[in-house]
């Protein structure tokens, strides 16, 4: 029998990893929503060995005969008791064929909780799924069927902000994040948001997220780059679309952007940019916040339509957006005088 003979046959197991910090920034109801949808998307998984396969990805997915669900948090600032009573009103495990676990790890934050769940995952695939983006229908399915391509070892997903007012349209045009995909393709990146990423285990358990010192988020940032001087091609597959919160009230809105000035800095810092000698200089910060406003204008300017802002909203969307990247760019010159200040506060 040949290789390709043995693969095709093998049963396989997802783990799905689900960090249960962001909750303290976004409204329970998300984490709920994601449940339910990742709940019911199991279902449509677990259902598919049971199905007619028409295509190599339709095969590739009825192979999987169990999903592991593990949700991480913090014991010593989350009641694992309020988390297990959330998950067993909204997933009901009776009727899917998947194992919950709910593990603590004391002293953990965001990327330290997602490689505590990793380092214990049992599954051919680890699937990372923030507790408040809240997937869109079929986005499971699309993420595992790009893995029936064996040379496919890491996907992720469309992350969006949800346009549902005038502020997270200005998000949605004006943050990091992309607009909502309209295709379905499946491509190479450069890049992926750590809140919805699938890996083949053996190339995780190989990089992990790193550890980059007093910053909140970046990690994934620089494992990207590890994974591609290693010759590890990233994927992003569109039709796994989920949508993402804007910062969730005026704290969060001015801690999230005095962060990521921050981390914005120091994540430069750790990966060796070649301009490194500049990153020191305050001209250099300045020269950012230009760039960052004026690409979150063209932006709003050129894209309202697709998420029907409207052109009386545009001088609203520009000013939150600027407001905020003042914020950062604070964040940025904050980091400059006090390092060691700026390490330790502001969490997110």
């Amino acid at each position: 029998m040949s290789f390709q003979q043995e693969h095709t046959v093998e049963p396989l197991r997802v783990s799905i990893i689900i960090e249960w910090e962001n909750v303290r920034l976004s409204e329970l109801g998300r984490s709920k929503a994601m449940l339910r949808q990742l709940s019911a998307q199991i279902l449509q998984l677990t259902d598919m060995t049971n199905g007619t396969a028409s295509s190599p990805e339709q095969t590739f997915l009825s192979r999987f005969r169990e999903v592991e669900v593990m949700v991480l948090y913090d014991d010593k600032e989350i009641d694992g008791s309020v988390i297990a009573r959330i998950i067993e009103e909204v997933i009901k495990s009776d009727h899917l064929d998947i194992q919950l676990r709910l593990l603590p790890a004391p002293g953990r934050r965001y990327y330290q909780l997602k490689n505590f769940g990793a380092q214990r995952a049992t599954g051919n695939f680890i699937v990372f799924l923030d507790s408040d983006v809240i997937p869109e229908e079929g986005w499971l399915l699309h993420l595992l069927a790009a893995f029936a391509n064996p040379e496919v070892q890491v996907v992720g997903s469309n992350v969006y902000i949800d346009p549902s007012d005038l502020y997270a349209k200005a998000f949605a045009l004006g943050w990091f994040f992309p607009l909502r995909a309209e295709d379905e393709t499946l491509h190479k990146v450069h890049y992926f948001f750590a809140n919805s990423v699938a890996f083949r285990k053996e190339v995780f358990a190989k990089f992990a997220f790193p550890v980059l010192k007093g910053t909140s988020r970046g990690a994934c940032g620089k494992l990207a780059q590890t994974l591609t001087e290693h010759g590890v091609g990233i994927y992003q597959n569109r039709a796994a679309r989920l949508s993402h919160p804007p910062p969730n009230g005026l704290k969060h809105f001015i801690i999230r952007a005095l962060a990521e000035g921050r981390d914005h800095l120091l994540f430069h810092k750790h990966i060796g940019a070649p301009d490194k000698a500049k990153l020191h200089k305050l001209p250099k910060s300045f020269e950012h916040f230009r760039f960052l406003t004026t690409r979150a204008a063209q932006s709003i300017v050129k894209n309202r339509a697709c998420v029907n802002l409207s052109l009386a909203c545009v001088p609203g969307a520009v000013w939150i957006m600027s407001v905020y990247y003042l914020l950062y760019l604070m964040g940025e010159i904050m980091t400059r005088v006090s390092p060691s200040f700026m390490e330790k506060h502001f969490e997110i």
